[in-house]
């Protein structure tokens, strides 16, 4: 009889740990006074047995500028490349390890940009964020800004510098929109 319970709880932990996604995601945005871009910190999470590298989906038309991905657990530089869609799926950044994910392990990267985009813009005198995003997601507003209207429950909160942070964990993709506006003087 105990051999059988410690059977089925060995399964039930195995099929648990099945579950997990091969990446765990945390997207940082970063939006400046100018529209049509933004800068972005990603932490990415790869669980996946002997992959050698992971690709991040880019939306069609964005522009990638002062690309910079590393290793988080040895702070080293890797290598990357930005892939043309195919099939119909749109570009990647394609980011290779120093080494394959390990057996039960995890390669933790991070990569940062700054996004040319059409996803942020001006609309009276308001900064507008609209975008599918999903996972961990912080989206800091430009000191000295107020958020007006959001499409999604998320947690406020100021930072030090004048900064407003919205913080929101989703386990699916949902549009975003952030409105925010300048403080009056």
């Amino acid at each position: 009889m105990k051999a059988r319970v410690a059977v089925v709880l060995a399964i039930t932990m195995l099929f648990c740990l099945s579950m997990l996604p091969a990446k765990a995601d945390q997207w940082t945005y970063e939006l400046g006074r100018s529209p049509g871009q933004f800068h972005l910190i990603g932490v990415i999470v790869i669980s996946e047995a002997g992959a050698a590298y992971t690709d991040i989906p880019l939306k069609a038309g964005e522009g990638w500028r002062n690309v910079q991905a590393k290793d988080l657990q040895t702070d080293e530089p890797l290598r990357f490349e930005i892939q043309p869609g195919t099939n119909g799926a749109g570009p990647v950044l394609r980011v290779y390890f120093k080494n394959p994910v390990p057996e039960q392990g995890v390669v933790k990267i991070q990569i940062e940009a700054d996004v040319l985009c059409s996803s942020v813009r001006l609309e009276g005198g308001r900064i507008v964020f609209d975008r599918a995003t999903g996972g961990d997601i912080t989206v800091i507003l430009p000191a000295g800004c107020a958020v007006v209207h959001c499409s999604v429950p998320v947690t406020i909160y100021e930072k030090g510098d004048g900064r407003t942070v919205l913080k929101r964990t989703t386990d699916h993709y949902t549009q975003t929109l952030i409105k925010a506006r300048p403080f009056e003087p």
